[in-house]
């Protein structure tokens, strides 16, 4: 782990290190395709599906996320968030003590096998359509609002209730046709898949490492594109995105983050709900991507990813290209019925 910023975080009085003296310590020592569209998240994020469910679910415990689902309908805030941000200042601290509080942060969920951990959240992430008329390429800001409850231990399906959003213009793309047919609400079930690379069931996160240097062995054994710390960074939000990680993996996830070379901090980071918390982060490809951080309590928000150099990400500089927003973490002992939804299968 980086010496100077443990000693940081244990000395928050001490002056700051420079950004150059960071960076040489530190030197030292992508969804599935579909017929209209391809989606730029891993499973979970963009499937399509069929109709009809009922069925209550009784909460059995709850994280508080501040300014959650009491803030107002989910598309609210989806309507008012603005597609080019400014992209904020040094935050009040490095990324290792953000995420050093972070890993000290929150209550612990004790979920039962049986039950089921239900999410409850916002996206928005960039998508690519192709008209099957013309073969012209588009390219939109697909946005939805999305319920998820994962079993407690694998074996049956993950059910997912999506709500589908107006869509937004990527910036310098006209909206295409393809990007208006997804509408409504879908039901999925997302099937539990026993060769896949990563769990995300409660049961399968509890057996990760919970100690620094073994979280972060595993996150940079993550396959894939892009160099390895690119990998590292895409892994570790794969297991915050709509999960619970249990207290100790959590904390060891975090710190391990810490770790990853090019992670910073920045101050006024705005999640997909328009909360406004500490960015932690790293830029690839021209684009920062952070993970958003509640200023008061160092709860996890949702993400966000902004452009920040248009040759590279062939976008203006501050365009808003991805954001999610975590509104709410439960437990409980029901999950809908749901009439013939959509089976994705592995």
């Amino acid at each position: 782990m980086n010496e100077i910023e443990l000693f940081r975080e244990a000395r928050p009085e001490a002056a700051p290190y420079s950004a150059e003296a960071m960076a040489e310590a530190r030197r030292r020592l992508e969804r599935r395709a579909t017929p209209r569209s391809v989606r730029r998240r891993r499973a979970g994020f963009a499937a399509g599906g069929a109709l009809l469910a009922a069925g209550a679910a009784s909460v059995a415990l709850v994280v508080a996320v501040p300014g959650g689902p009491e803030r107002g309908r989910l598309a609210a805030a989806h309507e008012g968030a603005d597609p080019v941000v400014t992209l904020a200042g040094a935050a009040p601290m490095s990324a290792t003590q953000v995420l050093g509080r972070a890993a000290r942060a929150g209550d612990e969920l004790a979920p039962r096998p049986g039950q089921y951990v239900k999410v409850v959240s916002q996206t928005m992430f960039s998508a690519e359509s192709n008209d099957g008329d013309t073969g012209r390429q588009g390219r939109y800001l697909y946005r939805t609002d999305r319920v998820i409850w994962r079993p407690v231990r694998a074996g049956s399906p993950d059910v997912l209730k999506i709500t589908h959003l107006p869509p937004k213009a990527y910036p310098g793309w006209p909206v295409p046709r393809a990007a208006f047919a997804d509408k409504g609400t879908d039901w999925v079930h997302l099937q539990y898949c026993r060769n896949a690379d990563l769990g995300t069931d409660y049961t399968a996160l509890s057996r990760l490492p919970a100690d620094v240097r073994g979280m972060r062995a595993h996150l940079y054994a993550a396959p894939g594109d892009g160099s390895p710390d690119t990998r590292a960074w895409e892994r570790a939000g794969d297991l915050l995105r709509e999960t619970y990680l249990p207290r100790a993996q959590r904390a060891a996830l975090f710190r391990a983050i810490a770790t990853i070379p090019g992670v910073d901090a920045v101050g006024g980071a705005q999640d997909a709900a328009r909360r406004t918390g500490l960015g932690v982060g790293r830029v690839d490809r021209g684009i920062r991507k952070d993970l958003i951080f509640d200023r008061r309590t160092y709860a996890l928000l949702g993400e966000r990813e902004v452009v920040v150099d248009a040759a590279q990400a062939k976008a203006p500089v501050g365009s808003l290209i991805g954001s999610t927003a975590q509104l709410s973490v439960t437990v409980t002992d029901t999950v809908p019925r749901v009439e013939r939804p959509r089976d994705d299968r592995c």
